[in-house]
């Protein structure tokens, strides 16, 4: 029988108009004993597909097929079901048993995320392709690495992240506690071209021969903002952060770097690199501890060409070598203060006197950081009189008054007559 073609038309229009219900991504749970969707992590990385889910209920996910995992290219979410602080993966790596948490080598894109997730116990050494003791990304990969927590981890090269090969992943909200690098970057080792984004995260007590949490060589544009750099030592230089030969920029903003150490740059060192703006930062009690006394830097060393701009900036309290040392200096409107060493000295000496600069007790709160400022700090919007009315530091009011210099300016005076307050 044939059908009417006005009756076709509006079967064809009904069918057209028929709203089309998107495609989800499938859910997978696991358990560590095993009882979940799929016996191991990887058994369920294999089966699922770009757009899927796997969920690791808490507790240690050990051995093989839990370690040493590969998402072969797909944009999977793997994430705890509750948070990093009850759910591992423990690599039980050791000398002559090298493993890893995760070795992202296939191009993985942003849609590759790993979250909420403890990585503990990676080993690797300086043998050729180990760099990265829990995670490893090249060839591109660039995943995003949400909340996760790295600790005692190791490698010859980053002892928890290691990037190479222009892969630039997005990691946030992360933890770096106690991780080693025999050589370079006890935290995470950047290198070939990568260019990561780094937001929100905390590196403590991690330790290397370079850059004692972050090292970054030959590499594109870096951003790290909104992270805390606490305890991290370097045996040579860098002791949160080194770059080297690098014709990228990097831009630091909004970071704290207390207490340190390294030979020269306590809380960073440059090398031969390209531009490196530090805006919105606080460096205080960071140690270079160089008895040559050639460079040092307690807050910022910049060895060879190194060009370094630093803005709204505290360096305060640092030991040795002074606030920053070498390189090619500007300072606007920054505060360096009670630097071992000297403040205001070198090639950038007559900048305190111009662009809203200037050289007084920042006024931190008392308490066991005492990163956050008091009420009458001149870093703090309002009581700042030398020609920049922003925020100076990255951390903001957190307490009354303190009694730590005489009372704030109601006009503009030189640094002549603040200096006058102290004697």
């Amino acid at each position: 029988m044939r059908i009417p073609f006005l009756v076709l038309l509006i079967l064809l229009v009904q069918v057209t108009l028929v709203p089309v219900t998107p495609v989800h991504g499938e859910t997978y749970t696991l358990y560590p004993d095993g009882s979940g969707d799929f016996l191991t992590i990887q058994a369920a990385l294999d089966a699922a597909l770009t757009g899927d889910v796997i969920r690791l209920w808490a507790g240690s996910y050990c051995g093989p097929g839990n370690r040493d995992l590969d998402f072969s290219g797909k944009g999977i979410t793997l994430r705890c079901v509750a948070k990093p602080d009850v759910t591992f993966i423990d690599c039980e790596g050791a000398q002559g048993d090298r493993h890893r948490g995760i070795w992202f080598h296939s191009g993985e894109n942003s849609e590759a995320i790993v979250s909420g997730i403890t990585f503990r116990g990676g080993w690797m050494d300086k043998a050729p392709g180990t760099a990265g003791g829990a995670i490893r990304c090249e060839k591109g990969s660039s995943p995003q690495i949400i909340g996760c927590h790295f600790e005692n981890n190791y490698s010859g090269y980053g002892g928890a992240i290691a990037l190479l090969e222009n892969s630039s992943p997005n990691i946030s909200a992360c933890i770096f506690r106690n991780n080693t690098a025999r050589v370079e970057g006890g935290a995470i080792y950047c290198n070939s071209g990568s260019a990561p984004e780094i937001i929100g995260c905390t590196f403590y007590e991690n330790t290397a021969d370079l850059g004692g949490a972050v090292w970054i060589l030959e590499s594109n544009p870096v951003s790290i903002t909104q992270s805390k750099f606490y305890r991290n030592v370097a045996h040579d230089d860098g002791g949160g952060l080194y770059r080297r030969n690098c014709s990228g920029d990097l831009t630091l903003a909004e970071c704290a770097f207390w207490q340190n150490d390294a030979t020269d740059g306590g809380g960073i060192a440059l090398y031969n690199s390209g531009p490196t703006t530090v805006r919105s930062c606080t460096f205080k009690d960071n140690l270079a501890s160089d008895d040559a006394g050639t460079l040092a830097g307690g807050g910022i060393a910049c060895f060879g060409s190194s060009a370094v701009i630093v803005e709204q900036t505290i360096i305060a309290f640092n030991r040795g070598g002074g606030a920053i040392s070498g390189g090619y200096v500007t300072v606007r409107c920054s505060d360096l203060y009670g630097n071992i060493g000297g403040d205001w000295t070198g090639v950038f000496a007559d900048q305190i006197d111009s662009d809203g600069n200037f050289s007084v007790n920042p006024c931190f709160c008392p308490g066991l950081y005492g990163l956050e400022l008091c009420a009458n700090s001149y870093c703090l919007p309002g009581n700042h009189p030398w020609g920049c009315d922003e925020h100076v530091g990255w951390f903001g009011h957190g307490c009354a008054a303190c009694d730590c210099f005489g009372p704030v300016p109601t006009e503009k005076q030189s640094m002549g007559d603040v200096r006058a307050l102290y004697r």
